[in-house]
């Protein structure tokens, strides 16, 4: 074994670690020892604790009566390093077909970073060097690898190659394994053309691959985010902050709670980093908030900040493959440590490589020396608990009852100018500010667009999910949004 760099001198943290890409070829008895007697079964109930199909079947690994676990066993790994496992599939006492199919294997970076090529005789089967995570994916319902029903005098021959590039992302601290299954099936069972239908491994579903949606109308709280930084300069610092989900104020901290940093660190080009809710501030434990704002200026003031938002909020659908400016999701987590599912819309904001951004729909932008009146605002209601709440017009001489009623997790309501009370009357507009009413405290949001608002933002429990002008225009939101 070969220890190699990134170029820069730095270790990349995976040493003693160990990969198991075990080749469970389930053929007999004596797990311990890997040897044991030939079993002869009369059907196919006892799958998946037995890999043998109906008939007289032995299957041989290395010219052993085995269970055929074969595990390449690779400790101190670093990336540039590689190697490879060979080993040999027979049968005996009749011609047995065979199929291989992998196991589970954890989703983290290191399963996206080291590369595998399984070759069977000579040719792969996983299209050349592909990320454990794909290997995994491709092979995890059945191939069967036997030419024509393997007879007792001929082999298979597989061989395991691996290898983590140079220029892999440092995944330190995080472990991954690749077990492979076999099922044999004596051919004479079983005809040529239902061979197919014998394959145990179809349809099967990967416990670690089932996810949740991070979507509109569910109850999914982010509890954890991965991003990868796409950018080609390093920033240093990169700053983010969650907004406050609780408490008076706005995810921008213009309220009693404002926004908490929960990273802070120096982010170089195709480099991972985690964001972990327990760091935030918000009212459900874990929960990393409503919005997250990626600050790439080192924390300047806010006129000076390069800043990226992603809501977490799940208002928008949020998933791995989202590309957010510079920042690509690669893995979402729940408040209850469930997998986020991919929502196939690549995200809504920022390039992808060789790719020009989408243009966004025109909308109205709500701050200082726009000139832009509000009319509506669409609010969602992000407490946890069911809660009363009134809303009212205030400031300006004006009043008016503006929305009373019990709301629970992830209602939105309308809040109309049409209902505001002021001298003169004049256009249907909400302003200056409205007070939302709540277990006898009070959420304040500024709404003449004198103060920024856009779709996203975040007052205590509630979160502006829309917006429309006295010109019919809809409420930008922001950045990403």
């Amino acid at each position: 074994m070969t220890h190699g760099d990134d170029g820069a001198g730095r270790p990349s943290g995976l040493s003693r670690r160990r990969l198991l890409a075990g080749i469970g070829g389930v053929g007999a008895v004596g797990m311990a020892s890997g040897l044991g007697t030939g079993a002869y079964l009369s059907d196919r109930e006892t799958f998946p604790n037995n890999g043998l199909g109906a008939g007289t079947v032995e299957l041989l690994v290395n010219g052993e009566l085995t269970n055929g676990t074969v595990a390449v066993d690779v400790s101190d790994i670093d990336r540039g390093d590689s190697g490879d496992e060979t080993f040999e599939i027979g049968a005996r006492t009749n011609p047995v077909r065979v199929w291989l199919a992998t196991e589970c294997v954890a989703n983290n970076g290191l399963a996206r970073e080291l590369e595998v090529d399984v070759r069977v005789d000579g040719t792969s089967v996983t299209g050349r060097y592909r990320p454990l995570a794909a290997v995994r994916d491709d092979l995890f319902d059945g191939e069967r690898i036997d030419d024509g029903c393997l007879d007792p005098e001929d082999a298979i021959r597989v061989a395991v190659y691996w290898r983590l590039p140079a220029g892999a992302t440092d995944v330190g601290g995080q472990t991954a394994d690749l077990t492979f299954r076999l099922y044999a099936e004596q051919c004479r069972h079983t005809t040529e053309a239902d061979a197919e239908a014998a394959n145990p491994f179809a349809a099967r579903v990967c416990d670690e691959n089932r996810c949740v949606p991070c979507a509109d109308e569910n109850e999914v709280k982010i509890g954890g985010l991965r991003l990868k930084y796409l950018g080609d300069e390093t920033i240093d610092p990169l700053v983010v902050r969650a907004a406050g989900g609780g408490g008076g104020g706005n995810g921008r901290g213009n309220g009693n709670n404002p926004p908490t940093t929960i990273f802070d660190a120096t982010v170089r080009p195709n480099e991972e980093f985690a964001l972990d809710g327990a760091d935030s501030r918000t009212n459900t434990p874990g929960w990393i908030g409503p919005n997250i704002y990626l600050d790439s200026g080192g924390g300047a003031s806010r006129n000076e900040r390069t800043e990226t938002n992603i809501h977490t909020s799940c208002s928008v659908p949020l998933g791995p493959g989202d590309v957010y400016g510079d920042f690509e999701v690669v893995e979402v987590t729940t408040t209850d440590d469930e997998k986020v599912c991919g929502t196939g819309t690549g995200g809504d904001g920022g390039d992808t490589p060789d790719d020009e951004p989408e243009p966004g729909p025109e909308c109205a932008v709500c701050d200082q020396g726009t000139g832009v009146s509000l009319a509506t605002l669409d609010v969602r209601y992000l407490g946890a608990d069911d809660a009363t709440v009134s809303v009212v017009s205030t400031k300006g001489n004006t009043s008016g009852e503006l929305f009373a009623g019990t709301v629970s997790q992830g209602d939105v309501f309308t809040l109309d100018g049409k209902d505001v009370d002021r001298p003169g009357r004049g256009a249907d507009r909400l302003g200056p500010e409205v007070e939302i009413g709540v277990g006898g405290e009070t959420v304040a949001i500024h709404v003449s667009c004198s103060q920024p608002l856009a779709v996203g933002d975040a007052y205590g429990d509630f979160e502006i999910v829309a917006g429309t002008t006295t010109d019919g225009e809809p409420l930008c939101g922001s950045e990403a949004n």
